[in-house]
C-alpha cells in the first residue's frame, strides 16, 4: 500500500534525506573513491576479456567474441575517441556516473510501487550498498545491464496506464532498451517470459497483447542488424550472441566452476568447514570437453548438446552441484569483497583495517538486504504489480543460476531487491512473518551455511589474517 504522503520536512537534515537528488550524488561520489583507489589497477575477472575484444575490433576492424557486442563495441568507441588506456578510464567513468540514473530510475520505480517516502529510503539504502561499489566502475556489462533495464520496467509499468498512442511508443521504447540490455548481456532473454506475463495479467489480454506487439516491434528494430550480421558471419540467426555454450560448458560439466573465489582455491592455506562442500563435489563424473576451433554458433551449439546429454547422464552430479550453485547465488559474497579481498585497490583501501572493515561491512550489507527483502516482499501485496515485477527478474536470475552461478550475476536482482527491502523497513513490525516468509529465510541460511567456508575464509582475508 503506498504511503501516506505527509508534509514536506523543515529543517535542513531531513530537506536532504527526502530530496531525490542527493542519494544519486551520494552514489556517484561513493564510487568515484573505488574508482580512483582503483585507477591503473589490474581486475581479474571478464574485464580483461572485454578489453581484448575491443581492442581487437578496433585494431583489424572484426569481432572475433562469442559474447553479445555491446559493451567491446564501446570500448572500441572510446579507443578510437581517446586512445586505449585513456578511453578505457573514460569508459569506467561514465559507468560511475551512470549509477546517478541508476539511482535516480530506481527511485522512480519505487514511488510508483511504494510510495515517495519509501523512494527516498531506496535511494539511501542503493547509495551506499557496498556490494554494488566495484561493479560500477569496473568494464563489464552488469551495471550498464541495469541502466538500460530499469527504465525498461518503468516504461513496462507505465503501460498499464497508458492509453492510445502514448502506450504504444512507450512499449516502442521499452523494446528498444530490452534490446540494448541484450546487446550487453545474452541473459536478458530470460526476462522476457516475465515481462510477457506482467503485461498481460496487468494490461488485460487486448491491450497487452497490443503492447506486446509493440514491444517485439522495439525490440527488433534495434537487435535485427546485429542479428542479420550473425546469420551473414555465422551461418546461425541469434538476437545478440553465442555465449550460451560457453556457460554450459562450465557450469554443466565435470567440476565445479568457483570462479567468486578463484584466488582462496589455489593458496596454500587451508579452508575451514569444507565437510559438506566436499561431500557434495564427491567423486566427480569424467570432463566433457568444449571445441576450441570453429565459428562460435557451432562451438556454442556443441557445447549445449553435450552439456544435455551430460546432464541427463549424470542426475545426482547435477543435483549436487545445482545446490552449491544455488548456495552461490545467494552468498553474501560480492565483486566489493573479492577485489578488496585480492589487495586490487590502491592506497588508502589497500591497508587491512580498512578493507577489513569494508569488506566485512559489505558481506554484512548483503545478507541484511536478502533478509529484509524476504521481509519486506509480502508487504508489497497491495503494490500494484511491483511483486511480479520484480518476480520476472527473481526467475530470470534463478534460472541462469541453474546453470551457472557467480555473485556478479546477481547486480539487477539485488539493485531491484532494494525495494522491497526498503519497504520491510518502512513498515516493520506491521505484521508477523508468514510461513512462506520463513520458508524463504530457511532456505537462505542453507545457502550461508553451505556458502560459510568462503565467508570465512573470506574475512580472514580482508583482514590479513591469511
Amino acid at each position: 500500500m503506498p504511503d501516506v504522503q505527509r508534509p514536506r520536512p523543515t529543517t535542513p537534515f531531513r530537506r536532504v534525506l527526502g530530496s531525490w537528488y542527493a542519494p544519486a550524488l551520494v552514489a556517484v561520489a561513493l564510487r568515484a573513491i573505488f574508482l580512483f583507489a582503483g585507477w591503473g589497477r589490474f581486475f581479474a575477472g571478464d574485464e580483461p576479456s572485454y578489453e581484448r575484444l575491443g581492442d581487437i575490433w578496433r585494431l583489424e576492424g572484426i569481432y572475433v567474441g562469442a559474447w553479445p557486442p555491446g559493451l567491446p563495441w564501446l570500448i572500441k568507441t572510446a579507443g578510437e575517441w581517446f586512445g586505449h588506456e585513456t578511453g578505457l578510464d573514460v569508459l569506467r567513468a561514465i559507468l560511475v556516473l551512470s549509477s546517478a540514473l541508476v539511482c535516480y530510475s530506481l527511485m522512480s520505480l519505487a514511488r510508483r510501487l511504494a510510495g515517495r517516502r519509501t523512494a527516498c529510503t531506496v535511494g539511501w539504502i542503493y547509495a551506499l550498498y557496498l556490494p554494488l561499489f566495484s561493479g560500477a566502475h569496473i568494464a563489464v556489462s552488469e551495471q550498464l545491464q541495469v541502466v538500460c533495464l530499469l527504465p525498461a520496467m518503468l516504461l513496462i509499468w507505465g503501460l498499464v496506464h497508458a492509453r492510445g498512442w502514448k502506450s504504444c511508443w512507450q512499449a516502442l521504447l521499452a523494446g528498444a532498451l530490452l534490446a540494448a540490455a541484450g546487446l550487453l548481456r545474452e541473459s536478458v532473454v530470460l526476462l522476457l517470459p516475465g515481462l510477457a506475463l506482467f503485461l498481460v495479467r496487468r494490461a488485460g489480454p487486448r491491450r497487452g497483447l497490443l503492447a506486446a506487439g509493440y514491444f517485439g516491434l522495439g525490440l527488433l528494430l534495434v537487435s535485427l542488424p546485429w542479428a542479420t550480421r550473425n546469420l551473414r558471419v555465422t551461418g546461425q540467426f541469434s538476437l545478440f550472441g553465442h555465449s550460451g555454450g560457453g556457460f554450459v560448458a562450465a557450469g554443466w560439466n565435470g567440476h565445479h566452476a568457483d570462479f567468486d573465489v578463484e584466488d582462496l582455491l589455489y593458496t596454500d592455506a587451508s579452508v575451514p568447514l569444507t565437510g559438506l562442500r566436499d561431500a557434495l563435489l564427491a567423486d566427480p563424473p569424467e570432463r566433457w570437453k568444449a571445441l576450441r576451433t570453429g565459428a562460435h554458433a557451432k562451438r556454442s551449439m556443441h557445447s549445449i548438446k553435450s552439456g544435455f546429454s551430460f546432464a541427463l547422464a549424470e542426475p545426482a552430479w547435477m543435483l549436487r552441484t545445482r545446490v552449491l550453485h544455488q548456495a552461490r547465488a545467494w552468498s553474501p559474497l560480492s565483486d566489493t569483497v573479492r577485489y578488496l579481498r585480492t589487495e586490487a585497490y590502491a592506497a588508502p583501501l589497500d591497508a587491512p583495517p580498512v578493507r577489513g572493515t569494508l569488506g566485512t561491512l559489505a558481506l554484512l550489507q548483503s545478507a541484511l538486504l536478502l533478509v529484509a527483502a524476504c521481509l519486506g516482499w509480502e508487504r508489497m501485496g497491495r503494490a500494484r504489480g511491483g511483486r511480479l515485477l520484480i518476480f520476472a527478474a527473481l526467475s530470470a536470475f534463478v534460472a541462469s543460476s541453474l546453470v551457472l552461478s557467480m555473485t556478479r550475476y546477481r547486480v539487477l536482482l539485488d539493485t531491484l531487491l532494494v525495494i522491497p527491502a526498503a519497504v520491510w523497513w518502512r513498515r516493520r513490525g506491521a505484521r508477523r512473518a508468514s510461513k512462506r516468509t520463513q520458508s524463504a529465510l530457511f532456505l537462505l541460511v542453507l545457502a550461508w551455511a553451505i556458502e560459510l567456508p568462503w565467508i570465512i575464509t573470506s574475512v580472514q582475508a580482508l583482514w590479513g589474517f591469511r
